[in-house]
């Protein structure tokens, strides 16, 4: 043998250093991307080419090792550099969202996206469930007869000449042991020193309910003393009001949050990953369960998400003034609001709900949109359409029109309505027409307003 030689896209022969190992999974994910003209790619097919790649390139190098941080990390860097450019070659980008927000699930304000370890670990963890509740199958009684005669897969300690394999399973024990739980049955070999542990009455016990001073416990017994001397009082009285007839004949592991018991990846990978989902996000879960074309959905939740290049997300990053806006040529900086007068983009007054309006243009098209936010800074509603406007005056003025009307149809009370067009404000509070082919648009505005709109 050359050391070279692989199955199923493993090798089965290890150097010394192990990252340099698994260097053909980085070479292999690269050629795909590159392979798919991805420069030609919305970042809306990115993202679907994306989970299409890391769910099937790696998978069977997953199954089997516990890949380095080092290269989970690579195969990280290379998808999230494929989504923002469009390339996975070397070169510097701008990221505006961190991997670990995108790596989030979409109603949680995330892509979708998974992150190469999380997945890699889910998958081990497989081969720790199949240890110990799978005893009959070839793998695990090799495994159990070398690593676990004289105790448990949870009691034996890491072999330390142990495979890669053995030491990417065992790395898994504290997850399983966390996430499972023994039904003991009426002939019982649970050690419960080491599990977590019921009688199918719904109440599960765990070492905290253990008498310290007892080295070995026998639940082949039913009796109170006997009982009393292993447990603490209150487990005591709940275990003798259990009709042991009623067990089963022998244990039973069962994956707690899944409804069946059955371990199953995708419950791995929710319960690895619940503390970073905890926190749902309406928002966006109403963006992508809208009826749109995927590209608009990605549009509006980076908007909603602040991952558009704006200039003042970039002055947040880089510290600096924005260069001037390339649809209206002014730069944030700029003072055409007059001595006294400048919006200020604050949190509405407590009762009110604050409007922001604005309007662009590019060549001959032009678009409107409208934001709500109420008290507490939490976006209520937006909208955006296309509007055609022979001036920037006559284009804020169907932006105010437009914000006006959404929010009578969203029933919104209590409404101010900001716009950055001190001409028009101007003009909204005196009642007076800023330009006199806007008479029509300017007085329906202005009707809308005065009557509660």
């Amino acid at each position: 043998m050359k050391g070279d030689e692989k199955f199923l896209g493993s090798p089965l022969l290890f150097k010394s250093n192990r990252s340099s190992d698994f260097d053909y999974i980085i070479e292999k994910i690269s050629s795909r991307l590159e392979g798919w003209r991805a420069n030609l790619l919305s970042q809306a097919a990115r993202m679907t080419l994306i989970k299409s790649v890391l769910a099937s390139v790696p998978i069977y190098t997953m199954s089997v090792f516990l890949l380095p941080r080092k290269i989970t990390n690579r195969i990280d860097a290379s998808l999230r550099r494929f989504w923002w450019t469009g390339s996975s070659k070397e070169g510097r980008y701008l990221s505006l969202k961190a991997w670990d927000s995108l790596c989030k699930p979409k109603a949680c304000g995330g892509l979708g996206f998974r992150r190469a370890r999380d997945i890699n670990f889910s998958l081990i963890s497989k081969l720790g469930w199949l240890l110990i509740s799978d005893g009959n199958s070839l793998w695990t009684t090799v495994v159990n007869a070398k690593y676990c005669q004289v105790e448990g897969f949870f009691s034996t300690p890491r072999p330390s000449k142990a495979s890669l394999v053995v030491r990417g399973i065992w790395a898994t024990r504290d997850f399983i042991r966390q996430n499972s739980i023994w039904i003991i049955g009426q002939d019982s070999k649970v050690n419960v020193w080491d599990y977590h542990w019921s009688c199918g009455n719904g109440i599960q016990y765990d070492v905290g309910v253990l008498n310290p001073k007892i080295k070995g416990i026998d639940l082949s017994g039913w009796d109170r003393r006997r009982l009393s001397a292993y447990f603490t009082p209150e487990p005591t009285n709940s275990l003798i009001s259990v009709d042991r007839r009623l067990l089963a004949d022998s244990d039973s592991v069962y994956w707690k949050s899944s409804s069946d018991g059955k371990f199953s990846l995708k419950v791995a990978y929710w319960d690895l990953n619940k503390e970073r989902v905890a926190e749902k996000d309406e928002m966006c879960s109403l963006i992508w369960k809208s009826k749109l074309h995927e590209r608009l959905k990605l549009f509006l939740w980076k908007l909603c998400c602040d991952v558009l290049p704006f200039g003042s997300r970039l002055q947040s990053i880089f510290g600096k003034t924005p260069d001037p806006c390339m649809l209206c040529g002014q730069s944030e900086g700029d003072d055409d609001l007059g001595s006294v007068e400048k919006v200020r983009w604050g949190l509405p007054r407590l009762g009110r709900i604050k409007g922001y309006v604005d309007f662009a243009k590019s060549d001959e098209e032009g678009a409107v949109a409208a934001v709500f936010f109420d008290p507490s800074g939490s976006v209520l509603a937006f909208g955006a359409k296309k509007v055609s406007a022979s001036s920037v005056l006559q284009g804020e003025l169907e932006a105010m029109r437009f914000g006006v009307d959404l929010a009578t149809r969203l029933h919104l009370g209590g409404l101010c309505i900001l716009s950055d067009n001190l001409h028009l404000v101007q003009s909204v509070k005196a009642k007076s027409c800023p330009f006199w082919n806007l008479h029509l648009a300017f007085f329906s505005l202005v009707g809308a307003l005065h009557s509660g709109g």
